[in-house]
């Protein structure tokens, strides 16, 4: 009987403790970005502090709606904290803001 309680025991432990180590593992930078405008957002590059041109566009083919977010995520080696967003919205308007600290932060949200 000792034996199958060390035995459950462990089999319910493992799964715990790999959920656990996963999670530390995780990027301090990454972030949910949310689009709290009343805008689509057509574009959203997030590039290093600077750095002299923007990243690739992170929402790919996909826009932001208003009220939608999305999960931005690094696998890059670097500890570097401070970045730069800037988003483009349906009418062409952009919006910039400069050495945002996303190792202190795990949400950004744009408003009108």
């Amino acid at each position: 009987m000792k034996f199958f309680s060390a035995l459950l025991a462990t089999a319910i432990a493992l799964p715990v403790s790999l959920i656990s180590s996963s999670s530390a593992f995780a990027d301090q930078r990454n972030f949910t970005f949310i689009n709290n405008t009343s805008k689509t957002i057509m574009y959203l590059y997030v590039s290093g502090s600077g750095t002299n041109s923007w990243e690739e566009d992170v929402l790919g083919r996909d826009v932001l709606g208003s009220g939608e977010s999305t999960n931005i995520s690094f696998n890059d080696k670097t500890s570097k904290c401070s970045y730069d967003i800037k988003t483009a919205f349906e009418n062409g308007t952009p919006f910039e803001r400069y050495a945002i600290n996303l190792c202190e932060t795990t949400t950004y949200t744009l408003s009108d």
